[in-house]
């Protein structure tokens, strides 16, 4: 399928800005579904976005594996990848002088996920499921500029982008000094917006009808959660980080009885 966006305007693109013009863009998409009645069940695709003024682009795709190899147990895997540049992605509002300063950058990034899920009917009475879903992500910044004209008709005349000489990297203090005025001196600065985001979250759960009616329910729920300011995606050393990080976990007990009255 195939989807054309016009053009439109966000009136929170400037997070408590004037509303700001955005290119609209061309989506198209396609996936591959095997037969649903088979023990072993693959779904596929891929869903594209190419952004008008070459402002935005997306790649996303994605796949799905179920497996049933008998009645009381399925399986299922879904992992997806995303890459997606757009360069007009907001970094922070600044001061300078009596007027604001929303600036904005070009941020390319990644993100990466699986979720894995399972059941398993192992008596009449007695069931196990489970779900775990690691997720990774990762954006780097460049071209940053500051929003001249927000509703300006033409793409390039909306924003101006910080040369060479306006912009300078202070790696001690991880930030960028801007020099807006060119007198040699830091007008106002910001935190390099680079970053990475790693997150994790499972539950297992086991159910047993102990008497007719009623129901023991044993719940363990894991989340944990890690960032870093470096940007670089690395999908196994990101894992591994995440994985030496603090988990929390929460343990549950449910009981229900039914009584005969």
């Amino acid at each position: 399928s195939i989807t054309y966006e016009f053009d439109q305007v966000s009136n929170d693109a400037l997070r408590g800005g004037p509303a700001l013009k955005l290119p609209g863009g061309v989506s198209g998409e396609v996936y591959f579904n095997s037969d649903q009645r088979k023990k072993l069940r693959l779904n596929f695709g891929t869903w594209q976005y190419w952004g008008n003024e070459n402002a935005v682009r997306t790649r996303n795709y994605w796949g799905w594996m179920g497996y049933r190899p008998f009645n009381a147990m399925s399986l299922s895997v879904n992992p997806y990848y995303t890459l997606r540049r757009n360069e007009l992605q907001f970094v922070d509002r600044m001061r300078f002088g009596s007027e604001d300063r929303h600036l904005f950058g070009q941020i390319d990034q990644e993100t990466m996920g699986i979720t894995f899920r399972l059941s398993y009917s192992v008596t009449p009475v007695l069931s196990i499921e489970y779900y775990g879903a690691p997720f990774v992500s990762a954006g780097a910044y460049e071209r940053f500029k500051r929003i001249t004209d927000p509703q300006a008709g033409a793409y390039r005349e909306r924003f101006d982008e910080f040369s060479d000489g306006a912009i300078a990297y202070d790696p001690e203090n991880e930030s960028y000094r801007i020099d807006e005025d060119g007198d040699g001196s830091a007008d106002y600065q910001f935190d390099r917006p680079d970053f990475n985001y790693r997150e994790f979250n499972s539950n297992l759960v086991i159910r047993w009808e102990y008497a007719a009616g009623s129901t023991l329910f044993l719940v363990w729920s894991q989340g944990r959660e890690d960032s870093a300011p470096n940007g670089r995606f690395a999908f196994g050393n990101d894992l591994q980080d995440l994985f030496r990080s603090d988990a929390r976990n929460i343990f549950l007990i449910k009981v229900s009885r039914w009584f005969s009255l």
